[in-house]
């Protein structure tokens, strides 16, 4: 319930304040595990991943957002995961884990953390590590914006990633690079002109 009124309420800010562009949505599964993956400029990308997709998205958060009792409440009610990324969070991996062999569906940012600048060398081995262990497809997402007042967001969801020749195989270190190399492509074959690094 909460969800549906955030959603609305989000849905109406976005749409008064932003010139808001969307496209692909279509591209994600309406079932089984997925991961929505990213680029990552502001505290807007988590709030309109979850806001466009149909699907309920468990969008993974910084610890320390969950610090304050009453906002790790909101957060988690909205499905957020905490995870600390100071070490190997074994808590948040298992959860996020469970999400996808669920069939449910996360959102993480490529290079885990904000960065005004997208560069596709700075890929983070995360998203695939949870596609291959969660065995679970993954839609590229590339969010262009600077969210000032009244400006104009784009965002581009690409067609699925589905990793088949990967499965059932040992996880090693070079298939983790190789995964989230051709993730990373993905996404930047979604950026405009100019913004492809």
């Amino acid at each position: 319930m909460l969800l549906g009124f955030a959603k609305v309420v989000f849905w109406i800010y976005y749409h008064v304040f932003y010139r808001l562009r969307v496209e692909g949505l279509e591209n994600i599964p309406k079932d089984g595990g997925v991961i929505l993956c990213a680029n990552h400029l502001s505290f807007h990308d988590p709030i309109l991943l979850c806001l466009l997709s149909k699907r309920i998205v468990h969008m993974l958060g910084k610890k320390e957002l969950f610090k304050n009792k009453f906002v790790a409440a909101l957060l988690k009610k909205l499905y957020a995961i905490p995870v600390d990324r100071e070490k190997t969070d074994m808590t948040a991996y298992r959860s996020v884990l469970k999400v996808l062999e669920d069939g449910g569906a996360v959102g993480i940012f490529s290079q885990g953390t904000r960065t005004k600048e997208f560069d596709a060398k700075e890929a983070k081995a995360g998203v695939a590590l949870f596609a291959m262990k969660g065995n679970a497809n993954v839609v590229p997402v590339f969010i262009d914006a600077n969210y000032k007042l009244f400006s104009r967001i784009h965002i581009r969801f690409g067609k699925v990633l589905t990793f088949d020749e990967y499965r059932g195989q040992r996880v090693k270190s070079e298939q983790l690079a190789e995964v989230a190399d051709i993730v990373m492509d993905a996404i930047v074959a979604l950026a405009p002109e100019g913004k492809k690094a």
